[in-house]
């Protein structure tokens, strides 16, 4: 997390001893936060079970991150079986399993492949994706030469965790964003709320930067006018119909009338290594 304080000073046409004096202090903030994708395959066939981690692609991230800022997603929806080449063995649904329901920071997607064609497959890689054959690849995986007899089923499992690096964020938009793998929907935020002791402060939160589909990060930006003198302790980034994405706490911004604090927050979308 990182916060900047920028005040723009303007000096009073009053004079006196030392000069003129300093009657406004404008306060601008910046907060990021951090979140990050990982995964983990789980192989079964004939009663074998094998774990890997898979890569999350950038294209997860650009595009989880956009759907984060307008409100839609190409959801996950196919997964696909590789042989050496590479070749295509199978391109198949992926259905959600597990998670993903808005409650939970993580969703399992279940592909199957079947092997009917006379003879043993090698699959050696997996793709996971939005309509795979003339969509999007958002993960893959290296599952190391499995063999597939003719007639055997491989079931692969398929998990997607976006867990907290550092930051603001709050959990309910993590489980948000995981949920929008799936139903291709996310509640965008769309206020800030500037807290004091116990009176909130509402104003509309705009987004200011990213959330294209070419960046991994939206940037939303808002700002409250003192009508008195007010100590604003925290700011909160939310959608009107959900609970909280982002809690910043403030340490004590106290402002008097006229004063403006406006407040910019970054949200990343990143990928875990290994």
């Amino acid at each position: 997390m990182r916060i900047f304080l920028h005040r723009n000073l303007k000096k009073s046409k009053k004079s006196g001893m030392g000069g003129g004096a300093f009657t406004r202090c404008d306060i601008d903030i910046v907060r990021e936060t951090v979140c990050q994708f990982a995964g983990e395959v789980e192989i079964l066939l004939n009663g074998k079970v094998i774990k890997k981690h898979n890569t999350i692609l950038t294209a997860l991230l650009n595009a989880s991150a956009q759907g984060a800022a307008v409100g839609t997603f190409d959801a996950i929806n196919s997964m696909q079986f590789m042989a050496a080449g590479p070749t295509i063995l199978d391109t198949v649904a992926a259905t959600k399993v597990a998670g993903g329901t808005g409650a939970e920071d993580y969703i399992t997607f279940q592909g199957v492949y079947t092997n009917g064609s006379g003879v043993s497959k090698t699959v050696t890689d997996l793709r996971l994706g939005h309509s795979i054959l003339v969509g999007t690849i958002y993960a893959t995986s290296d599952i190391t030469d499995t063999i597939v007899p003719n007639g055997d089923t491989l079931t692969i499992n398929w998990k997607i965790t976006f867990s907290l690096v550092p930051g603001d964020m709050q959990p309910q938009y993590r489980y948000n964003v995981v949920k929008m793998l799936d139903s291709g929907l996310f509640d965008v935020p769309d206020k800030m709320d500037f807290v004091e002791a116990a009176v909130s402060n509402t104003e509309v939160a705009t987004l200011e930067g990213g959330g294209t589909g070419a960046e991994a990060y939206h940037q939303w930006v808002s700002e409250f006018t003192a009508s008195s003198a007010v100590t604003i302790i925290q700011v909160e980034l939310y959608h009107t119909a959900v609970d909280d994405y982002t809690v910043s706490d403030l340490t004590d911004k106290s402002l008097s009338i006229g004063e403006k604090l406006t407040v910019h927050t970054k949200l990343t979308h990143s990928a875990a290594q290994g």
